[in-house]
C-alpha cells in the first residue's frame, strides 16, 4: 500500500467514488500516452529499428509492429492491475492472469507452428485480449461501484 499512498488514503476514508474517478483519469492519460507512443513507434521507431538491427524483411517488421501492439496493450492493462493491487482486490485477477498465461502458451505454440515468431506474438496478443485486458478494468469498476453503494 505504501507504493500507492493516494489510493490508500482514499480507501481508508471510504472514498470509492474518488478512487474510481482517479482510475478513470489515470487510465485515459495512459491511453493517450500509449497512442502517442504507438504513433512514434510505427514511424520513427520502425525507421530506427531498421537502422539499428539491419533487418528490413517484411516478416521482421510485422513482428516488430505486433510486438509493439502487445506491449502497448500490456501497459494499458496494467493501469487496472496497479489499482487492484493497491486495493487488495487481486485474487480473482490473478486466476484470470494464470488462465491468460496458459491460453497464451497454447495459442503461441499452435500459431508458431504455422506462422513462426509472428504466430507466437499473435497468440500472446489474443490471450491477453480475451482475458485480462477486459476483465481487470471491468472487475475494478464493478468492485468500486459495489463498494460505493451504486
Amino acid at each position: 500500500v505504501i507504493l500507492f499512498p493516494s489510493i490508500a488514503m482514499m480507501e481508508a476514508k471510504g472514498n470509492w467514488k474518488d478512487i474510481l474517478q482517479q482510475f478513470g483519469k489515470v487510465f485515459f492519460r495512459i491511453l493517450a500516452l500509449v497512442i502517442f507512443t504507438c504513433i512514434i513507434m510505427f514511424t520513427l521507431g520502425e525507421y530506427l529499428f531498421k537502422i539499428w538491427s539491419g533487418f528490413k524483411e517484411p516478416a521482421t517488421i510485422e513482428a516488430f509492429r505486433l510486438y509493439t501492439v502487445l506491449i502497448m496493450c500490456l501497459v494499458v492493462e496494467h493501469v487496472a492491475i496497479v489499482f487492484l493491487s493497491a486495493l487488495k482486490l487481486n485474487r480473482l485477477p490473478t486466476l484470470i492472469s494464470l488462465l491468460q498465461g496458459l491460453l497464451g502458451l497454447l495459442l503461441s505454440y499452435l500459431l508458431m507452428q504455422k506462422m513462426g515468431l509472428t504466430g507466437a506474438i499473435i497468440g500472446s496478443l489474443i490471450a491477453l485480449l480475451c482475458t485480462s485486458f477486459w476483465f481487470n478494468p471491468m472487475y475494478l469498476y464493478i468492485s468500486l461501484r459495489k463498494k460505493s453503494g451504486k
